[in-house]
């Protein structure tokens, strides 16, 4: 009696990065579908006569690519003597043999299958007139990505799902889907990373493997525009998704042709070189998946095309961040009177067709502005008032996103009052006039009190001499009229000092009409 096997296939969906399998092996008529890793048993068994434990069987496994090849190579194969030798296959590392063996299942387990292993498995086993003999078909079927490993963003690659039989479909990352056994997929990017799942539908079971999408790229977008005003600093954000082990790998920044800073991968990451330009600056802390650096504005000449760079595999993927310089200025610098006429200006280092400028005060929205214009715009302020006063913000978007602003603070105040007019030259020399004037007067007036005052002060001096003292009561008490007077016994006065302030001036009389002093200072008729 002759034990009839099956024939079995097995499809295999291989992947160039990873391959997960979500379903098992799947039986349809004879034939049974399986994907890579999967562990798959072909059966081979006999019904033993006597229900006694068999000894002494005699047979193996072989294997062979093609049904035309020859000869097959041994899997396993067994004597009279119950010793087993093997082949010397690879195939051999991932098989066993049933555990009922030597109960008259002969079945052949291989676990871990690969793509390598497509062929025809024959099964010929005997013990004493009874054979166990089939022929299986193990039919191989892999998937296969056109990239390399890993695929940088801008790659395109195919994703080939090889079935035999059945329908396919694939699922894939953002409800991707198709009924194709190839998916195309043109420029990726890290849109299209994540898993792709390959649907094999059969009659009464589905089959399904995925396929893991290994993309390298950056994480900002393709194409930025940032406004920075004159005088600042900013971030120029450049972020890879992850480290590439992938070897060699350099970077750079560039603005146009030239390299503005480079940088090669170390054992702690990135190693930055010295800035060829002092506008950029490196970080301190650095991170393996970020590239980024630190941009100063100076002068309007400072906008432009900035592209971070990676060279990974021969080949170059970028980034590019277009930096708009903004300058804002006021037509009178410094502090404004209220009344006057003054002009903001607003110009930008360059422009693309949907750039727009607007000019608003800060206690306005966005929607709100005064003005609005391309490359440069200036607004007009007639008759400033206090609500002028404050911070004045120069925006500029581009289809309707906001992109920068710079502002610009306005100080108004009071104007100066003058009686002589608007012209502060006016004021002021007639101001130093009037108080050079009163400085003249002032001292003139206190040189006449100083010096009166110093008279007196010496008339005073004066007095307190003791002749001037005497004649000066007797002048008052004693009224002198002639020389008759004086009796011959009394002493005459002393001769009257020089400089006695009582002494009356010569040729005038000091009592009257007719009276003068005499030599002595006597008074005569």
């Amino acid at each position: 009696m002759c034990a009839q096997g099956r024939i079995y296939e097995l499809v295999l969906f291989l992947t160039s990065l990873q391959h997960v399998s979500y379903s098992l092996p799947v039986t349809e008529k004879d034939k049974i579908y399986a994907t890579v890793g999967d562990t798959v048993t072909f059966l081979c068994q006999m019904n033993s006569p006597s229900q006694t434990p068999m000894s002494k069987i005699m047979g193996g496994w072989k294997w062979r690519q093609s049904e035309s090849d020859q000869p097959a190579k041994t899997i396993f194969r067994y004597n009279y003597d119950n010793f087993r030798s093997k082949g010397n296959i690879d195939l051999v590392k991932r098989s066993r043999m049933s555990a009922k063996l030597f109960s008259g299942n002969f079945s052949l387990i291989v676990s871990s299958v690969q793509t390598g292993d497509a062929g025809y498995f024959d099964c010929d086993f005997s013990y004493m007139a009874v054979e166990a003999r089939v022929k299986i078909h193990l039919d191989v079927v892999t998937v296969t990505s056109s990239s390399s490993k890993p695929s940088l963003e801008g790659d395109s690659v195919e994703l080939t799902c090889h079935a035999p039989a059945g329908k396919v479909s694939w699922n894939g990352p953002g409800h991707t889907q198709s009924n194709e056994n190839t998916v195309m997929l043109s420029a990726i990017s890290l849109l299209h990373a994540g898993k792709w799942t390959c649907n094999v539908e059969f009659t009464k079971k589905t089959l399904q493997t995925s396929y893991v999408l290994d993309v390298i790229g950056f994480t900002n977008p393709v194409e930025r525009v940032i406004g920075l005003p004159v005088g600042s600093s900013a971030h120029l954000p450049c972020t890879l998704n992850r480290f590439p082990s992938t070897r060699p790998v350099q970077g750079a920044w560039l603005r146009g042709v030239s390299e503005l800073v480079s940088m090669n991968v170390s054992t702690k990451g990135w190693m930055w070189r010295s800035p060829q330009n002092t506008r950029i600056r490196t970080p301190r802390h650095l991170s393996e998946s970020d590239m980024s650096v630190v941009l100063t504005v100076r002068t309007l000449g400072d906008g432009g095309d900035y592209i971070c760079q990676l060279h990974l595999q021969n080949r170059n993927i970028s980034r590019k961040l277009s930096v708009t310089v903004i300058q804002v200025s006021v037509s009178e610098p410094g502090t404004i009177s209220i009344g006057s006429n003054i002009s903001l200006s607003c110009l930008i280092s360059h422009q693309s067709p949907s750039t727009q400028i607007q000019w608003r005060h800060s206690n306005m929205s966005s929607k709100g502005g005064l003005a609005q214009g391309k490359n440069t715009l200036t607004i007009n302020l007639i008759k400033v008032t206090k609500h002028e006063a404050g911070v004045w913000i120069c925006e500029i978007s581009q289809n309707n996103a906001r992109l920068g602003e710079a502002t610009l603070i306005l100080n108004v105040t009071e104007p100066v009052i003058s009686i002589f007019g608007k012209d502060n030259l006016i004021l002021m020399i007639g101001t130093s006039a009037s108080l050079l004037f009163l400085i003249v007067i002032f001292t003139l007036i206190g040189n006449c009190l100083a010096k009166r005052a110093r008279r007196r002060r010496q008339a005073l001096r004066r007095l307190r001499h003791p002749l001037c003292r005497e004649h000066s009561h007797q002048l008052s008490n004693q009224p002198l009229c002639n020389s008759n007077d004086y009796t011959k016994t009394e002493r005459p006065l002393p001769p009257l000092p020089r400089y006695c302030p009582h002494q009356p001036r010569r040729g005038r009389s000091s009592q009257g009409k007719g009276n003068r002093l005499g030599p002595r200072g006597q008074y005569i008729a």
